[in-house]
């Protein structure tokens, strides 16, 4: 009867060196770890935005579908966002 064929390259040596792939695994998390909490992480950027554009596709719909459908609630929506001045919107 013949052996059953040994793994070759990475995926096999790591295998057969249980210890090596958990060293790989730990130093993994630690950089993944220091990574994370020297992130820095805004939920809005430090400067208020001076342009705003929204595209949204509408395929197969009539300019007025696309103004009912789309523009007017993202207009509508953008109403009470502090910081705007001037909605323009463009159907094409």
């Amino acid at each position: 009867m013949n052996p059953a064929p040994r793994n070759e390259g990475w995926i096999g040596w790591f295998a057969r060196n249980g210890v090596a792939a958990n060293l790989l695994m730990l130093i993994i998390l630690a950089m993944g770890l220091v990574t994370a909490t020297n992130m820095r992480t805004e939920g809005f950027p430090a400067d208020p935005p001076r342009n705003v554009t929204v595209t949204v596709n509408f395929n197969g719909a009539s300019p007025e579908d696309v103004e009912e459908g789309a523009a007017i609630k993202v207009e509508q929506a953008l109403n009470g966002v502090q910081g705007i001045k001037k909605i323009t919107t463009t159907i094409t």
